[in-house]
């Protein structure tokens, strides 16, 4: 899971802060949010372990985001405030490695008590993840 994904993620790095470079940090961002969006809803909508593989794809080669993310941060914030602002980057995608995990679970059980089936349960789940992406990059173009 999390090693593939960001395998996928470290081979797409210099392809996407290239990218980002060229046409802008924020527009790449926004096309990763779009890609995580669609990947998540790839997953939940998945009814066979190809349909998976190639969600957790797409999930790992958006995730090479990260490394845009620094980029903008170093873009923004100069001399001996750029530690500490790639530091917030890095801390909020460990955070998102440890959180996201553990609210999957808790939504889990929250569609277990709403009575949704097992097996959809865990669709259910992508599904929320894709919802949260999508309104992360709504609320983002708003800006």
């Amino acid at each position: 899971g999390a090693v593939h994904t960001r395998r996928h993620g470290q081979v797409c790095c210099p392809a996407l802060v290239s990218l980002s470079s060229r046409f802008g940090r924020a527009l790449v961002l926004r096309v990763c949010l779009g890609g995580a969006t669609l990947s998540s809803l790839l997953i939940a909508a998945s009814g066979s372990t190809a349909g998976i593989v190639t969600g957790r794809f797409c999930a790992g080669v958006f995730a090479a985001s990260v490394p845009v993310a620094q980029a903008a941060a170093t873009d923004i914030v100069s001399g001996p405030q750029t530690a500490r602002a790639l530091s917030r980057v890095s801390a909020a995608n460990q955070a998102g490695v440890v959180v996201g995990p553990a609210a999957s679970a808790l939504l889990i059980a929250l569609f277990a008590s709403c009575g949704v089936a097992p097996p959809l349960r865990l669709r259910c789940a992508f599904a929320a993840s894709a919802v949260l992406s999508l309104a992360v990059r709504s609320a983002h173009s708003l800006c």
